[in-house]
């Protein structure tokens, strides 16, 4: 079968895996989108679990005492490369871990591993794909069951419900879900995920006269932290969005994305409030 150029492009657009890899799993799949994404997954698993195995021969040591001299650390967290080991971020965890070991004192390495430092968040897009196709959850997964994982791990990309979120949790066994771009105009939905996880039951969609309460204290509170020009011109994305699937709506979106004086935009909400209330 032939494998277009359009075919890979689409491939690398999905899996945000290179040129080459993506052409062999269409050729492999014999053209099966589906089935080729699933190659690309199980490559990465490989690639992954040959990563674990590499030793760790560059990294940072710390040595930190207490003021009085009475209690010290040293703490020495390796990785692969010396490239690895000299970035500031890399440092400031080492230094983190070496405050935190001397804050606790613990009695050896079991009891250091056991202290939860702080959580690491994975997203399950490359940066090729940017915001676009799917998130892979398949190696957030593989990082939360990897022995030598002894921090939280938080999983990011695609969590767009309270059931996906109880998915990430169940299937792939991480400690938190981040959820961003399904917050915009949907602020409600941490207070939905909440629920179902604690009850097993979905909560009603807000109210257009809940909606519209909740967008005005968003509002006033961007403006509050930003100020009325910023406060404003960034609440566009979310005002746009608080009234979805609203009948013959248009008119008012319009105005809330252009619209620039913050008492015009509170005036605009109170209108659709007037307009859609009870439905």
């Amino acid at each position: 079968m032939e494998i277009k150029a359009t075919d890979v492009a689409k491939l690398r657009q999905m899996t945000g895996a290179g040129m080459m890899d993506c052409k062999s799993a269409l050729v492999e799949a014999n053209g099966d989108f589906d089935k080729a994404k699933d190659i690309i997954r199980e490559k990465g698993k490989l690639v992954a679990a040959k990563r674990a195995d590499r030793e760790t021969t560059e990294g940072s040591v710390i040595a930190i005492a207490t003021e009085n001299n009475n209690k010290a650390i040293v703490v020495c967290l390796g990785c692969e490369t010396d490239f690895v080991a000299k970035n500031s971020e890399f440092q400031a965890l080492a230094n983190k871990i070496a405050d935190t070991a001397l804050t606790s004192f613990p009695s050896d390495l079991e009891a250091l591993k056991a202290i939860k430092i702080e959580g690491q968040t994975i997203h399950g897009r490359t940066r090729a794909q940017l915001y676009k196709g799917e998130a892979d959850w398949t190696l957030i997964g593989e990082v939360k069951k990897n022995p030598r994982m002894k921090i939280p791990v938080i999983g990011n990309g695609d969590i767009t419900s309270p059931l996906g979120a109880k998915e990430a949790f169940d299937k792939y066994g991480v400690d938190g879900v981040m959820i961003g771009r399904a917050t915009y105009g949907r602020p409600w939905i941490f207070r939905e995920v909440k629920h179902y996880l604690t009850t097993g039951e979905l909560l009603h969609e807000p109210t257009v006269n809940e909606r519209a309460d909740i967008a005005r204290r968003h509002l006033l509170k961007s403006v509050e932290v930003k100020g009325e020009r910023v406060g404003v011109l960034e609440m566009r994305r979310h005002l746009s969005s608080y009234f979805k699937a609203l009948p013959d709506f248009k008119e008012y979106r319009m105005k809330l994305v252009t619209e620039n004086d913050y008492r015009e935009v509170v005036n605009i909400i109170n209108r659709v409030e007037e307009v859609y209330g009870s439905k």
